[in-house]
């Protein structure tokens, strides 16, 4: 059986953290392992072990998480530094110069967007103060 992710983009406003997105991200084990620790087959050293669902998580990503029941596992976030340090893993240290440069950008390739024409870590944007991912698998 195949494990996903269901990830959400959150950006903390003036009104608390809010939904900004929630992207379609495709079956990657060596990306979750480097998220998560998840399905971590190649010993990659993971940015963060599932921390749980963030306190202060939105109200809409919260009901989603609920949705998901125990189907849910291995709940997890990543702050702006962490997104950061996910960047440049995904995008200079993943591929070799084998790859063409559209396929290693994190932001382009695996999400399909970006914050106000921005990356996520560095808002250019008054509103938005922070971002983080917010995420969970399921098999």
């Amino acid at each position: 059986m195949g494990c996903d992710i269901h990830l959400y983009i959150e950006v903390l406003t003036e009104n608390g953290w809010e939904l900004y997105g929630h992207p379609t991200v495709a079956r990657d084990y060596e990306l979750f392992a480097k998220m998560a620790g998840v399905r971590n087959y190649t010993e990659t050293n993971p940015i963060s072990w599932p921390k749980g669902l963030p306190e202060d998580i939105s109200y809409i990503v919260g009901q989603s998480s609920v949705d998901w029941g125990t189907d849910g596992h291995s709940h997890s976030w990543l702050d702006s530094n962490e997104i950061e340090e996910l960047r440049e893993w995904y995008d200079n240290g993943r591929y070799d110069g084998a790859i063409p440069w559209d396929k290693k950008d994190l932001h382009h390739h695996v999400l399909g967007c970006y914050c106000e024409g921005n990356y996520f870590d560095e808002p250019d944007v008054r509103w938005v103060k922070d971002t983080r991912f917010v995420f969970w698998f399921d098999n």
